[in-house]
C-alpha cells in the first residue's frame, strides 16, 4: 500500500524528470551546436554502445544506493535520462516529420 510518503517521492522523481526533459529541450532551442544533417547523415560509421554505458551507471548507482550519495546519484540519473530523452525525441521528430 502506498503511503503520502511514497507519492510524494514518486512526484518528486517526476518533476526531477520533467526539469531534465525542458532542459534539453531548451539547450536544443536556444543552441544551434547540434544539426541533425552533419551528425547523422555524415556519420554512418559512428555506433556508439549506450547499452553498456547505461549499464554500468546503474550498477553503479544500484551498489551506491545503499549510502547517501547513491540518492543523489539517482537523482542526477533521472535528470540525465530526461534530458537525453528530449533529445532523442527531438531528433526523431526532426528526422522523420510529424504528420497531422
Amino acid at each position: 500500500m502506498r503511503t503520502s510518503l511514497d507519492k510524494k517521492l514518486l512526484l518528486f522523481l517526476f518533476i526531477i524528470l520533467l526539469f531534465g526533459f525542458i532542459t534539453g529541450l531548451t539547450i536544443l532551442f536556444t543552441n544551434n551546436l547540434l544539426d541533425i544533417n552533419n551528425i547523422i547523415l555524415n556519420n554512418n560509421d559512428i555506433k556508439p554502445n549506450y547499452i553498456i554505458i547505461h549499464l554500468i551507471i546503474l550498477s553503479i548507482i544500484i551498489i551506491t544506493s545503499f549510502l547517501l550519495i547513491g540518492s543523489v546519484l539517482n537523482i542526477i540519473f533521472i535528470f540525465f535520462n530526461g534530458l537525453s530523452l528530449s533529445i532523442i525525441i527531438y531528433y526523431y521528430i526532426k528526422l522523420k516529420g510529424i504528420n497531422g
